[in-house]
This record gives C-alpha cells, sequence and structure tokens, in this order.
C-alpha cells in the first residue's frame, strides 16, 4: 500500500522530539516503499529536512538522498522520471546542509576565529599506543605520521555552539539532580548526541570529526605519560574531570580543575575526562599490522599503514564507533591518552560528547 508524500510526513511530524529520532529514521528510510514514486520520494524527504532542525534527522535525509542518487532505491517511475529523479537527489544531497541555518553558521565561525579557538596540530611524526603492560587494544604501540598540519578546536563542542545548529536539542539539557542547572550549560559540553548527528554538525560548519590517531596525536601532544600531565591520578585529577572529582556531573569547557590545566603543550582542554569524544573511524579490536606505523593526510582523511593503502575505514553507517578520552563519569584508567573504546554510533549518552577539526589554512 502506497501513501501520499503529505500522509508520510504527517507520520513523521507525529514522532517529534529529540528521543524519537531512531523512529523518524525508520519511517524516513521506508518512504521508497510507501511512497513509490520516486520524484515524490525526493520532494518528501526535501520537504522533511527543510522542517527540521535536529542532526539526526538531517544526517539521514542526506544519505537517503545520496542513495537515490546513487541508485540504490528502487520506485515505480521507470526511465527519464527516475534519471531525473536521481539528479534531482544527488543535487539536494549536497545542499542539504549549506541551506541550513547559515546565517548561524556563519555567525558561529566568526566567533570560534574571534575566540581563537582552534588550535594547530604540526605536521610530523609522533607515538601512539602503549608499551605491553597496558590494555590490549591499545597495543603494539606505533608511529602516526601527519603529513601537513590540523587544526583542532580547542575545547569540545558546547551546547551554545551546537544549539546554532540544533535549537531544539536544548530539551535534551539534563539537571543532574539540580547539580548543574540545565539552564546553566551553555559553556558545557554537549552531550546527547548521536554520532551521526555529530557528522552532521561538523560537516554543516565546514569540519569534521577526528581520526582516533590524530585524537591521540593531539591529546599526547610529544608526551610518552599516561596522561599529557604525567603518569598518576593526582596529575589526571589537576587537568580533567573524572568521577573521582567531578561530583556526577560535567563542567563548564576550558575550566580545568587546577590552573595546571591551561598547560597543555598545544593549547587543548578537556582532552582528559568531562565528555567522552566520538572519533569518525570504526573501532577495531587492536593496532595490528600498524608496527611500522600509519601516515595520516588530514586533508582526506585517509588513514594508511605505510606502504599498504587505507586501513580502518568503512562504509557501514552501523558499525561502532571510538570515543576517546573519558568523562565526568570515568574511573581515571578510562581517561588515559591512550586508552579506547568503541560504542554504537546510535546511542545518546550523558557523557558522550565531540570535538572537530580541519585542514589548516594553506595547507
Amino acid at each position: 500500500m502506497t501513501h501520499t508524500p503529505h500522509a508520510a510526513l504527517q507520520a513523521l511530524a507525529l514522532e517529534a522530539g529529540w528521543k524519537r529520532w531512531a523512529a523518524r529514521r525508520t519511517l524516513l528510510l521506508r518512504l521508497p516503499e510507501s511512497v513509490g514514486d520516486l520524484g515524490e520520494v525526493v520532494d518528501g524527504v526535501d520537504a522533511f529536512a527543510q522542517g527540521t532542525t535536529n542532526g539526526d534527522d538531517l544526517f539521514w535525509a542526506r544519505e537517503l538522498l545520496r542513495r537515490v542518487a546513487r541508485g540504490e532505491v528502487a520506485g515505480v517511475a521507470s526511465g527519464d522520471a527516475v534519471a531525473a529523479a536521481r539528479v534531482r537527489a544527488g543535487v539536494l544531497a549536497e545542499a542539504l546542509l549549506g541551506r541550513h541555518r547559515p546565517e548561524e553558521r556563519a555567525a558561529l565561525q566568526r566567533s570560534l576565529d574571534a575566540q581563537g579557538l582552534w588550535r594547530t596540530l604540526p605536521a610530523g611524526t609522533r607515538r601512539v599506543g602503549t608499551p605491553d603492560g597496558e590494555d590490549e587494544d591499545e597495543r603494539p604501540a606505533h608511529t602516526v605520521t601527519l603529513l601537513r598540519p590540523l587544526q583542532m578546536l580547542a575545547v569540545p563542542v558546547t551546547w551554545a555552539m551546537y544549539e546554532r545548529f540544533d535549537p531544539g536539542h536544548a530539551a535534551a539539557r539534563e539537571s543532574f539532580d539540580g547539580r548543574c542547572p540545565a539552564d546553566a550549560q551553555d559553556d558545557h559540553p554537549v552531550y546527547t548526541v548521536t554520532w551521526h548527528a555529530a557528522v552532521a554538525f561538523a560537516d554543516w560548519l565546514g569540519a569534521r570529526l577526528p581520526l582516533e590517531a590524530e585524537w591521540e596525536v593531539a591529546c599526547r601532544a610529544n608526551t610518552t605519560t599516561r596522561y599529557w600531565s604525567g603518569d598518576t591520578e593526582a596529575d589526571l585529577a589537576a587537568v580533567g574531570w573524572t568521577r573521582d572529582n567531578a561530583g556526577g556531573h560535567p563542567h563548564p569547557v576550558a575550566s580545568p580543575p587546577t590552573p595546571r590545566g591551561h598547560a597543555h603543550p598545544w593549547g587543548l582542554y578537556d582532552m582528559h575526562g568531562n565528555v567522552w569524544e566520538w572519533c569518525l573511524d570504526p573501532g577495531v579490536s587492536s593496532y595490528q599490522g600498524r608496527e611500522a606505523g600509519v601516515t595520516l593526510d588530514p586533508n582526506g582523511p585517509q588513514l594508511a599503514v605505510q606502504g599498504r593503502g587505507v586501513v580502518n575505514m568503512t562504509d557501514d553507517l552501523t558499525a561502532a564507533r571510538v570515543i576517546r578520552g573519558g568523562s565526568w563519569n570515568s574511573h581515571a584508567d578510562d581517561a588515559r591518552s591512550a586508552y579506547r573504546d568503541a560504542t554504537g554510533p546510535e546511542f545518546l549518552w550523558f557523557y558522550i560528547g565531540f570535538r572537530l577539526v580541519m585542514p589548516a589554512l594553506g595547507c
């Protein structure tokens, strides 16, 4: 049984709210089946995307349009009508985030520049992972070579930043039993953001999520200790918010527990604790095969075993994605520079956020 695009959009509207994004995704991806005509499907997805600010909605609307454009979605029309629908889907997919709240995007870009919040990660070769004695998935330790400089946001993305993209996400703020009032979190790291929504925000802003190798290179900043600040839990407690000192809630970004937290060699904040941070790549169980080192082209981004092609990339949008850094709810061991974890990209947690990277100017 087929439905009109209007009826399909009405069904989507009934699943309103940030918590219902997965139900909307299911209905959205069923549009080709429920509507039938491919041209009407494209029109319906376009209308849906223009009527939402939710990051997951925008990610999956773009993904469906891309699938139509690639010929992966069938419709009842044929011949020239199908070809025209696919061409239009491709055009709309690439324009979808660019037309979304352009004034807010420009204002946020100006604000980040004015505050000097982009930090440069120098090109060069550094060591990541840990030697024998730490977690198995952190071995073997190996080198990572950044072929060119990379810019990283000095802080995790905050609520104030994210709500320029999706003002409706304000409903996801948690008060943590009154310990951290929801209306006082503008300068706190945003949380309850899926990997898909984080990718959409990054694309919207002209940036991306870091690869986990980039993240660890940035966190370490040429250090070789358990934390960038040293080897002990006291060294961690001086620079990051974890279960031992956070009081059961996140804290404002760039506001470390002690002045030592302002001394990261590359000017980064909250690399240990506050919120876990999504990375671009899927999780793998170890670094086996990377003993000879890997190279990174930040402009790709491409992660390659030296001389042997690209590794650890996938088109599977359901694959678990890496999270790094620990959080306000984490034990000290989870906040180590080398500690690796991964979780489903669809999960919404009060302790997972993200930060951004982008190519350095002129590189």
